[in-house]
């Protein structure tokens, strides 16, 4: 009798356990969390290691360009995935407060900018934010990039190796008047969607980055590289996941 109730409490503790780390939103199994109570939506990290794992088998390779050159695909990540479904959330709720249209983006445009086949499970996924993204980019005012928002652009080019040689001065004086309304859209449309964004009560597992991208270039090597992010959440709450790989 006594074994059987130790077995009981030990099951007591763990239902606790398990318990609390749901109610703390802190679950190793769940990539983010969106809101808490009734309503409240989660993307969990099968879901994140699936799109993660179609995409690899769907890969299109190196693409030789017209002029002989070798372009390495893009090496889509964890943190990739991660950040479009966050990202597509906030816009989708965006869209549906401010009455948006998303813009038409094909499969075929999106399957080649990523380097997979048409047929991965992601494509479609990105084809919705970057429609909602484009639409949502074009309705905001442009917003002039202050020099240390331009600043920080301009240091992660440069560490992704994009900017060889090349100073700060000289790179933010080469750049062209639509690369610079480019900027100045994207970073309008951030404080536009952090607003959203706080609205929302999101929570990212720690492991990866609790943001979202709104103008990501591809470097050398494949990899993306963030240029305007969408903070989310708040990461002075973020409790760190044991297990995260």
């Amino acid at each position: 009798m006594q074994r059987v109730r130790r077995l009981a409490s030990v099951a007591v503790v763990a239902s606790l356990a398990v318990a609390g780390l749901t109610a703390c939103r802190t679950a190793p199994s769940t990539a983010a969390y969106f809101g808490s109570g009734p309503g409240a939506a989660t993307i969990s990290q099968d879901e994140v290691e699936a799109l993660y794992k179609d995409a690899r088998a769907n890969s299109t390779g190196a693409r030789t360009e017209t002029d002989g050159s070798i372009t390495q695909p893009a090496q889509l990540s964890r943190q990739d995935i991660v950040g479009t479904l966050v990202g597509l959330d906030v816009l989708r709720k965006y869209g549906k407060d401010s009455g948006l249209t998303p813009s038409a983006v094909t499969a075929d445009q999106v399957a080649s900018n990523l380097f997979l086949k048409p047929t991965a499970k992601f494509v479609p996924v990105f084809a919705e934010f970057e429609g909602l993204l484009e639409a949502a980019a074009g309705k905001v005012q442009a917003q002039q990039p202050t020099v240390p928002e331009v600043r920080d652009i301009y240091n992660r080019l440069s560490a992704a190796g994009v900017l060889p040689n090349s100073t700060f001065e000289s790179w933010a004086g080469s750049l062209n008047q639509s690369i610079q309304q480019l900027i100045g859209q994207r970073v309008g449309l951030k404080t536009q969607l952090e607003k959203v964004a706080a609205t929302m009560d999101i929570v990212v597992n720690p492991r990866y980055q609790p943001s979202f991208s709104l103008l990501t270039p591809y470097g050398p090597t494949g990899r993306s590289i963030p240029l305007v992010e969408v903070p989310v959440g708040d990461p002075a709450n973020a409790v760190p996941v044991t297990t995260a790989g």
